[in-house]
């Protein structure tokens, strides 16, 4: 049996905001920190030297998935309400979901079943999946179970949504609701799932543990559609990124459970996005970042490609492998994103 914990609470930073900021700048923030989590995502899955193991350094990288979740969770209210704004429904908008995270889903799962028969055919490699029902949720590959999550997400939280957008004066009420849900799941003991992958109470309590994040940016979002508009000063950005640095920190060196501070780096990360953020540097990151869920899509390709280019030359894994896996699946795996991000007929596969 697998024990997870949901984690622990995280305060909320509101105080330290104000109201109104240009829409540029936050946009920027936003994909700055979409693009640090896609590295981050990176960073998780290309690690194989006993050194890596040792130092726990997987760890690094992990808040990068909370973030993405916190910010699907900000992003759609947000697209709901752009929705009936235009005079369409919430069923439109539903259906509109379903074909935006399934249509590609199902795509990613095809690639990367071919990639498994290009893998076999030229390395000789196999590499196995579970072949019944609970394909639906976790697709041919590790990672691809986070499209159907936000799918479920989207329809567990869709009644709350619709009731604060229909009137408007319950959305900063839901909006404190929704996070003490979330303060209320973080709080559960450690959840036992069963090890049966295709078990659906396993699928139910891997979104049990999920939806917090989930639910804090859905309530950040509903601060947002009331028409809160959040400024963060530089310092408070900074600050909040040192807050993260320092829970990343502890996932590697103390025993603080790593959901906790996962979701506490995650919410310092998208508090600290509103920040008056400029130069080229931001605006390279965010250029980057706009790729960020491409990339989530794309790096596994690239991290087994390495894995195979590593063993059949010979090497053994060590942290230089390691870091120069890093850098090659980084490189191929924007690289790819933009290039699908630049054929206006592929677009549709990066959600």
């Amino acid at each position: 049996m697998q024990s997870v914990s949901p984690g622990a609470a995280v305060e909320s930073a509101v105080p330290a905001m104000a109201l109104v900021q240009p829409k540029a700048e936050r946009l920027l923030g936003l994909d700055l920190m979409r693009g640090l989590a896609a590295i981050g995502v990176i960073w998780v899955h290309v690690g194989r030297s006993p050194e890596w193991a040792e130092l726990n350094l997987s760890a690094l990288g992990a808040p990068g998935t909370s973030y993405l979740n916190i910010l699907a969770g900000f992003f759609t209210i947000v697209g709901l309400q752009k929705y009936l704004s235009k005079g369409s429904g919430g069923g439109r908008f539903l259906a509109h979901r379903v074909w935006r995270i399934g249509a590609p889903f199902v795509v990613w799962c095809l690639v990367y079943l071919a990639a498994r028969g290009v893998n076999y055919l030229v390395f000789g490699k196999v590499t196995g999946f579970s072949l019944d029902w609970s394909m639906l949720f976790y697709g041919t590959i590790y990672h691809t179970w986070f499209l159907p999550y936000l799918l479920i997400a989207t329809f567990l939280t869709f009644p709350i949504m619709m009731l604060g957008l229909r009137r408007p004066v319950l959305l900063g009420p839901l909006a404190a609701t929704v996070m003490m849900i979330a303060g209320a799941i973080i709080m559960l003991p450690p959840i036992e799932l069963p090890p049966d992958p295709a078990d659906p109470l396993r699928i139910a309590g891997i979104v049990l543990v999920r939806i917090p994040g989930y639910l804090l940016g859905l309530g950040f979002g509903m601060m947002w559609a009331a028409g809160y508009r959040p400024r963060v000063s530089l310092q408070t950005a900074v600050v909040c990124l040192a807050v993260a640095g320092v829970a990343i920190w502890m996932t590697v060196a103390t025993e603080v459970p790593r959901p906790l501070v996962n979701r506490v780096a995650g919410v310092c990360g998208l508090i600290a996005a509103f920040g008056p953020w400029r130069g080229a540097v931001a605006r390279w990151l965010a250029s980057m970042g706009a790729l960020g869920f491409g990339v989530y899509l794309s790096h596994v390709l690239f991290v087994e490609l390495s894995v195979t280019l590593i063993r059949r030359a010979g090497l053994e894994y060590s942290l230089a492998t390691d870091l120069g896996s890093l850098v090659f699946v980084a490189v191929l795996s924007f690289g790819l994103s933009w290039a699908i991000r630049n054929v206006r007929s592929l677009r549709w596969l990066i959600p």
